[in-house]
């Protein structure tokens, strides 16, 4: 099977980016043919960089529609910025081609119209999802996150690696200033070092409208980001014994994201906040595969209390990569988008 990916965003970092070359290598290894495409005014010649060593091309809106409209070949889009992409997005969906819809923030009025009037196929990767379009009247497939390992054959003993590490982007929902309020208790307690290294590509209006008027010495926790290489996110969660991720999004949750994926790779363990969860359907368990918090507080102790048990918590973990390795995920991508092609070609008669 030829698949050609949309990214119809201009995000360089993010749980989008990390999805779209996960989703690829992950075909790849079962086999097909992938490409990643970005749409623009005019093609361009030459491949772009695009994320964790993947190339992309940017190509015209008639190239992509042309493209969409190719019975040989099997497109999905796999990110969008509505806002900034609405006629690409109407165009493609007008030809067709389903979607990938990450979270509730993406959730634009105007789109969920559009996919209604369209009949688009739908995709969703956390199951908070399939039940909130469906209160928005859109039927979804729950797929979970494609995750390709990277399989490092010998990882950083426990005791010889640091405390804690944050990958997230520094960005609203992140709750980052959490993150720098426990460091600073730390500090106050008299500890010594930093409790949390924190890493992650910089959202400059957050930082200056939040961070810098509420935490001002942020910056001496911050390790600046890290490359978007292939795996890694994955090196960096390897020298700590814990990654933290104090996430929240509105009205969504339970499941992954590809930071929790990345650090139970690195045989971390995932500190998660409690807020993330919304129900009693989820594969993480307090205490068993990754530790729950609630607050400043909470994180401090949190680590302080849990260390004899935390690399057992590490090993129990890595059975949730079982879930999203290519050889699982694959076979239900090629039953979506196999059902989405016949749809198309029944449509066109």
């Amino acid at each position: 099977m030829d698949i050609n990916l949309f990214f119809l965003s201009n995000a360089k970092y993010g749980g989008a980016a990390s999805y779209t070359v996960h989703l690829k290598r992950s075909f790849e290894k079962i086999g097909h043919q992938v490409n990643i495409f970005k749409v623009k005014k005019k093609t361009e010649w030459s491949p772009r960089l695009f994320s964790g060593g993947e190339y992309c091309q940017t190509i015209s809106m008639e190239s992509a529609i042309k493209l969409a409209n190719m019975k040989r070949k099997t497109s999905l889009i796999t990110c969008v910025d509505f806002k900034k992409f609405d006629v690409e997005t109407m165009m493609l969906l007008i030809a067709g081609t389903p979607i990938v819809l990450h979270s509730p923030n993406e959730y634009h009025k105007d789109l969920l119209t559009l996919l209604k009037r369209s009949n688009t196929r739908i995709v969703v990767n956390r199951l908070p999802n399939v039940k909130s379009l469906q209160d928005k009247g859109l039927d979804s497939t729950l797929i979970l996150h494609p995750y390709i390992a990277e399989n490092k054959q010998r990882l950083p003993r426990w005791a010889d690696r640091g405390m804690a590490v944050s990958i997230s982007r520094i960005d609203r929902g992140k709750n980052i200033e959490i993150l720098i309020e426990a460091n600073n208790s730390v500090d106050s307690a008299g500890g010594e070092g930093d409790y949390i290294n924190v890493y992650g590509a910089e959202n400059g209006v957050y930082t200056r409208h939040t961070l810098d008027k509420n935490s001002s010495c942020w910056r001496e926790d911050y390790f600046g980001k890290f490359p978007a290489e292939k795996g890694s996110a994955v090196s960096l969660c390897a020298q700590y014994k814990y990654m933290v991720d104090m996430s929240v999004i509105d009205d969504d949750g339970d499941g992954m994201k590809y930071t929790f994926l990345e650090a139970v790779d690195a045989g971390a363990v995932c500190i998660i906040n409690a807020e993330w969860f919304s129900g009693d359907e989820t594969v993480w368990r307090k205490g068993g595969n990754c530790l729950i918090v609630e607050n400043v507080d909470d994180l401090v102790k949190c680590v302080n209390t849990s260390q004899a048990l935390s690399s057992g918590i590490a090993r129990a973990a890595r059975k949730i990569l079982e879930d999203h390795k290519p050889e699982t995920i694959i076979p239900q991508f090629e039953k979506f988008l196999e059902s989405s092609h016949n749809e198309e070609m029944e449509t066109s008669k």
